[in-house]
């Protein structure tokens, strides 16, 4: 795919760049600044929000910045029939990012400026006008945010805009022969395909240098306001269980060793002795959806008594404080979220999570938790943790400290930051070494 890219962007921007390989640069200038370049900005959209963290970070590392939003997920006119991206203007879709934007660079004093590409035109109009725009500029290092789904972002990259242009992938990273470095947002990947990345582009003639941060980042940090039991209509004295999802009820129809995991936490709830355990489902709920139909049906299954001790919450304005309240939340296999993992870390409730296979939500969960985590799809194993965290306070508090301590040193999203300031500030020193050797066709 690299390669074909390769080949349609030479046919569409071999000038382009062939002059930024003729023009003469003062690589080392100090008041060059970081460019970042998002496709959107979306309320509520990791990569959006990361956008804006990273910005603050490096203005807080005392560099300057220049934000640059190439709107190439929203509907432009002429119409691109051949690329049918939904219409999600960021004016629109993400204007409390916008305002914060703005208020950051009027803090900023002169340090960040922003710029947005107009929806006109063909995709190729907007390129060129994103390289002549940002090359103006003349940045030291350019910060990808898309990936190679982004036509403008990847013919930026390749085109050249600046000495050193790096992909922050949270997800499929960003490919082509202009890219210099790729930051997953999970070691595992990294470990996985970065090799391989890296051997394709020595074979090509270009070097490229793979590294990762822990996760894309979570609120392990934030406030620790507690939900009471008596709100959410649960005894004082019971073990509480937690769970929170945004697809709470397809989470609890995962399927292992021909069970759900709605059914599996049935039976642990009704073994005998654990009349105390209680649970608590954080996350939108839909009782008419066939998902949540087939999770009650397997609770039925084991006793229909169990849902007098069973409290789905709907969405809720503060997880945090939800979960707070619980004694242990559980990561539900096989797959598994994220962030709300990082959530309970930080709130110091162990996570009960299993590593049930090696695709992402397949083994998240047991990937942030780290040696806590059940190491293979064993879902004996997996329960039995649990009831030794439920009936031992100590063992159980003792495993919520080592989590939070986790938590925070590695999983919040300021730890996160730092990991990518760190690389940065790596692959500076790296460039200091030697010149980036990069293709010039």
């Amino acid at each position: 795919m690299a390669a074909l890219a390769d080949r349609l962007l030479a046919a569409a921007l071999a000038p382009e760049r062939a002059a930024w390989h003729a023009a003469a640069r003062d690589d080392a200038a100090a008041t060059d600044p970081v460019a970042i370049v998002v496709p959107s900005i979306v309320q509520g959209q990791a990569i959006s929000e990361n956008a804006l963290r990273l910005t603050a970070a490096l203005l807080g590392d005392g560099q300057r910045v220049h934000f640059l939003i190439t709107e190439e997920q929203t509907a432009r006119t002429p119409p691109c029939g051949f690329l049918r991206y939904p219409d999600v203007p960021s004016s629109r879709e993400g204007a409390p990012l916008l305002s914060r934007l703005v208020e950051m660079a009027a803090a900023a004093s002169g340090r960040l400026t922003l710029s947005m590409l107009a929806t006109r035109g063909t995709y190729l109009d907007s390129a060129r006008e994103a390289i002549a725009h940002l090359r103006s500029l003349h940045p030291r290092t350019c910060l990808f945010f898309g990936n190679a789904s982004c036509p403008i972002t990847l013919a930026m990259a390749w085109g050249r805009v600046a000495t050193r242009q790096v992909s922050l992938s949270m997800g499929v990273p960003l490919i082509a022969s202009g890219v210099d470095a790729v930051i997953f947002n999970n070691p595992r990947k990294c470990v996985r395909d970065g090799p391989s990345l890296e051997s394709s582009a020595r074979a090509a003639g270009y070097s490229l240098r793979c590294v990762s941060v822990e996760t894309s980042g979570g609120d392990a940090s934030g406030s620790r306001i507690i939900t009471t039991r008596r709100e959410l209509g649960v005894p004082e004295a019971a073990c509480l269980l937690a769970q929170a999802s945004n697809a709470l009820a397809k989470r609890m129809c995962g399927t292992l060793n021909a069970s759900t995991f709605a059914h599996d936490l049935a039976r642990f709830m009704a073994a005998p002795g654990r009349e105390d355990v209680w649970w608590i489902g954080i996350g939108p709920w839909d009782a008419a959806s066939a998902d949540a139909a087939r999770v009650l049906g397997a609770i039925d299954s084991v006793s229909p008594a169990l849902r007098n001790r069973m409290r789905f919450l709907g969405p809720r304005e503060s997880v945090r404080a939800d979960i707070s309240a619980a004694d242990l939340f559980l990561n539900e296999y096989p797959e598994g979220g994220g962030n709300s993992v990082i959530e309970a870390m930080g709130c110091a409730v162990p996570v009960v999570a299993m590593r049930a296979g090696e695709r992402h939500a397949e083994c998240i969960g047991a990937d942030l938790v780290g040696d806590d985590a059940i190491p293979s799809a064993s879902p004996r194993d997996y329960w039995a943790l649990a009831a030794r965290w439920c009936d031992d306070a100590p063992q159980r508090r003792a495993a919520g400290t080592r989590q939070r301590t986790r938590a925070l040193a590695q999983l919040d999203y300021a730890a996160v930051m730092r990991q990518y300031l760190g690389h940065l500030h790596d692959l500076d020193a790296a460039a200091a070494a030697g010149p980036i050797k990069t293709p010039t066709v």
